[in-house]
C-alpha cells in the first residue's frame, strides 16, 4: 500500500509540474499574441499614416489637400498650436494665386 501511495504521490507531483509548465506556455503565448498585436496595429498606423502623406502630397486638388491638414494633424499628434502653425502656413503659401503653382493659375485663365 505504501508503494502506492508514494506512486499516486510522484504522479500527483508531475501532474503538478506539467500545470505550472502549461500555465507558463499559456501566459508566454498570450504575451507574444499581445505583442503581434500591437505589432500588426503598428504597422496598419504606418500605413495610414504614409497614404494620408502621399495623398497631401500627391492630389492636385487644393481642396482635398487642405481638408488633409487636420487629418495629419490628428494622426502625428500635433498641438493645438503645431495645428494652427500648419493651418497658417498652409493658408499664406496656398491662397494667392502665385502661391498655388501654375497648375492653379492655368485653371483660372
Amino acid at each position: 500500500m505504501d508503494l502506492g501511495r508514494k506512486k499516486i504521490k510522484d504522479l500527483e507531483g508531475i501532474i503538478e509540474n506539467i500545470k505550472v509548465d502549461a500555465q507558463r506556455a499559456v501566459k508566454e503565448r498570450d504575451i507574444q499574441i499581445d505583442f503581434l498585436g500591437k505589432e500588426l496595429k503598428k504597422n496598419a498606423n504606418v500605413q495610414y499614416i504614409k497614404n494620408i502623406v502621399l495623398n497631401f502630397l500627391t492630389n492636385p486638388d487644393y481642396s482635398v489637400r487642405e481638408k488633409l491638414i487636420p487629418v495629419l494633424g490628428t494622426v502625428l499628434q500635433f498641438s493645438s498650436t503645431e495645428l494652427e502653425s500648419a493651418k497658417t502656413a498652409w493658408d499664406k503659401d496656398n491662397k494667392s494665386l502665385i502661391g498655388k503653382g501654375s497648375t492653379q493659375v492655368t485653371n483660372v485663365i
